[in-house]
C-alpha cells in the first residue's frame, strides 16, 4: 500500500494498534493515518488503479473502515 501513497503527496503518518478506549466505544484493535495534502488527492489515491487492485487483498486481511476527514 505505501507504494500507491507517494504519486499522490501522501504520507503515513501513524500506524498503531490501540492501547486503550479512555471513553466510548472503538469497533477496531488497529489504526492508520494517512495525511494527504487535499481531498483530490486522497480520492484521486481511492480510485486509482494502483489501490483498486490492493483492495480484495485487504478485504480478504481485514475488517476495515476508511474515514476521510478536511482539516
Amino acid at each position: 500500500m505505501l507504494a500507491t501513497l507517494s504519486p499522490w503527496g501522501a504520507e503515513m503518518l501513524l500506524r498503531g494498534r490501540l492501547a486503550e478506549v479512555f471513553a466510548g466505544a472503538h469497533a477496531h484493535s488497529d489504526t492508520v493515518v494517512i495525511r494527504f495534502p487535499d481531498l483530490a488527492a486522497a480520492r484521486g489515491w481511492h480510485g486509482s488503479a494502483a489501490y483498486q487492485a490492493l483492495i480484495p487483498l485487504r478485504q480478504q486481511a481485514a475488517d476495515v473502515t476508511l474515514l476521510l476527514f478536511e482539516e
